[in-house]
Formats: structure tokens, sequence, C-alpha cells
């Protein structure tokens, strides 16, 4: 296929000895390997080399091990797949290859900004009023449930998207969405989420949660570009049977708060984030649950989970858990209020990413 100056090393330390001899545009880097996994050449490559390119092949069953490939790798390959992949390997290289150029116009993009600060600045305010545009400006009324929004972005603009449609006299579809990264490029592509998650809901005749992910999946595959992608989930409230059913790609579990001594965490499928992948290399599923008078659903972006304490402790889930059980008589409004003020005073009022907190409940008796 043209490409010349091929080299194959059997082990991590093998590898990094031809990167001090050779010119290495592209790696095709496996996990398992002896003296170095294929995260700590990935690691090693990364700092020292920035403009190599990295695909790894792997399959890991581990969902931390993945996800973390994932993120740091500039293409990802399921090894268990990769004869069914051979023939795409040249559009994979080349898609990389498209993706280091247009990475290298968006530093001299982003240089050039870097000199106009106070255009930026006025760039920056125009982006937080067209963004503002695209957050619904009340949320749908209902009579079975109450549901109240917190966004906090960690910047002037951010990465979280929200939306709370009324699809018919009985269903109201809440999608809640954390675009990869926060600022400028976050903020860029939360235009494109939100026109698709608008289309992913109006091109589906049955209401359905799990049709919409997948719809929506598909569409994000094709306009996102490589390397973007995010997290979001998906609910569907039936006010005629109290019901909620959801569907999506999160990194968080929702929390279905029953009680004040029993909370569930709820996941569905395999999917971790929408636009990475395209529908036929993961599970998508729907889950429904019968919501009982008093009982609340919570669905949050990870920047509430990750936030750290001075020393570097996390948040964490448990926390969240242990505050809303703690708090289970408050008001969704409440509950949301306190995870953010919880949460920033265990960071030291310093919260590095976006935070959106959402909570449902079915409403009380009077």
């Amino acid at each position: 296929e043209g490409f010349q100056n091929i080299h194959q090393a059997t082990h991590g330390k093998q590898a990094i000895e031809i990167f001090t001899k050779k010119n290495i545009d592209l790696v095709l880097l496996d996990y398992n390997m002896p003296d170095m996994n294929g995260e700590e050449v990935l690691n090693y490559l990364k700092e020292n080399y920035p403009n190599v390119l990295i695909i790894m092949l792997s399959d890991q069953t581990d969902r931390n091990i993945v996800i973390s490939l994932m993120r740091k790798a500039d293409d990802y390959i399921v090894k268990a797949e990769i004869e069914k992949l051979k023939g795409e390997l040249l559009h994979i290289f080349n898609r990389c290859f498209s993706y280091q150029d247009l990475k290298a116009k968006n530093k001299e993009l982003m240089d050039k900004l870097s000199q106009r600060n106070k255009k930026l600045e006025e760039e920056i305010q125009m982006a937080r009023k067209l963004q503002k545009e695209i957050f619904p400006v009340k949320i749908a009324d209902s009579d079975v449930f109450s549901i109240y929004i917190l966004a906090k972005p960690s910047e002037a603009i951010g990465g979280d998207f929200f939306d709370v449609i009324r699809l018919d006299d009985k269903h109201i579809g809440i999608f809640l969405g954390d675009i990869c990264g926060h600022g400028i490029q976050a903020a860029l592509l939360s235009f494109t989420l939100a026109n698709a998650v608008k289309t992913a809901i109006n091109s589906n005749e049955k209401i359905s949660a799990k049709n919409t992910v997948k719809t929506l999946n598909s569409i994000l595959v094709r306009l996102f570009p490589v390397g973007s992608f995010a997290a979001g989930s998906y609910l569907v409230l039936n006010e005629e049977t109290s019901s909620v059913s959801f569907s999506g790609a999160f990194e968080t579990p929702l929390l279905h708060v029953k009680s004040k001594d029993k909370i569930d965490r709820l996941v569905t499928g395999n999917i971790v984030f929408l636009g990475l992948v395209d529908n036929k290399q993961v599970r998508i599923e729907e889950s429904d649950i019968t919501l009982q008078l008093n009982e609340k659903i919570f669905i949050f972006t990870d920047g509430l989970v990750e936030v750290k304490s001075p020393s570097g402790e996390r948040f964490g889930i448990q926390k969240i858990e242990e505050i809303l059980k703690n708090n289970s008589t408050e008001s969704v409004k409440d509950n949301c209020h306190r995870l953010y003020k919880e949460a920033k005073n265990f960071g030291k009022n310093f919260i590095a990413d976006d935070v959106t907190v959402i909570g449902i409940e079915r409403k009380r008796k009077i």
C-alpha cells in the first residue's frame, strides 16, 4: 500500500529501542506482551513521542482497562475481530493520519487564538450565549413526576448537555449527555449532540429509549470527529403507569432511591460511550422500572463522581449514595443542591469538570 520503514517488535522494550533509531509515524500495539504491557508502552511513547499515532489491539474484557486504552490511543481494534478488520486496516490508518492532520491544524488554530486574548474572551461569551439556546427554557410539567436539573459548568462554557422533551400527553423524554473534555471544543460538539438527540427522538415512531439511543449512536458515529465521543443516557417517563424506561452509555449508573435504606444502581448494556463505535460492536439494552410513591431516580455526569479532595481521594458513588440515604425525605431539588454542595466542600471549593445532576421523583401525596 506504499507504507515504508516497517518494523516488528516482539516486546515493549524492543519497540522502544526501534524508536531511538528510526522515524516512526504509526504503531499497531498489542496489550499482552512480556517486559512491558501495551498500556505501559503506550504511556511511554505518548510522553516521549507525542506525535506518533498508536492503534491498540486488544481482547481485554476488563472495562476499566478498555476505557483507559480508548482514551489514550488514537484508535482501538478488538483483537477477536482482526481477521474481519484486515481489509479495513488501510482505512483505519488513513483515518488516524487524517485525525493527526486535524490535530495539527487545531493546534495551529489554538496557537493563533492564544495571541488574541481579548477577542477570544469575546468569542467565549458569544459561544456561551449561543449554547444557552440549546438547553430547554422550561422543564416539562408533570402531574406524576417531579423533575429537577442542576447544571454547573466548570468553565464559562461546558460539555454537559441535557434536554427534557414532552413526547406526547403521557410520556416525557429526558436526555443527559457529557462530551469528552470541556471548554470550547466540547461546547462546539454539544451543538452537534443537541441536534442529534432531537433527530434521534423524532426519527423513531415508537416511543423507545433503546431505539432512540441506537439511532443517536449511529448519528454521532457519522458526525463526531475521530476520537470524539460522549457519555449519554435517555429516559422515558410514562405518566400513565408511573414507570421509567432508560437506555444509554454512561460511566456512572442511575441511582434508584427506594428508601433511606435501599438504593439500586441501574446500568444497561455494554456500551460505554456514544459516537465511538457503531451499533454492531456494542450491546444496547433498555430497562424499565415502576416508581412507587416518593421513590426517586438520580442521574449525573462523572464530574460529580470525580471531584477530588486535596489529598487526591475521589468523591465517588458511595458518598453520593450515603448523602441520598441520609436525606431521603428531602425533595429532589434539595437533594441535587445538597450533592453539589457536599462535593464542592469535599474538593475545597474546586471542581475540575462540569457537573449536571438530574433528579426525578414520583410526586408525594399532599
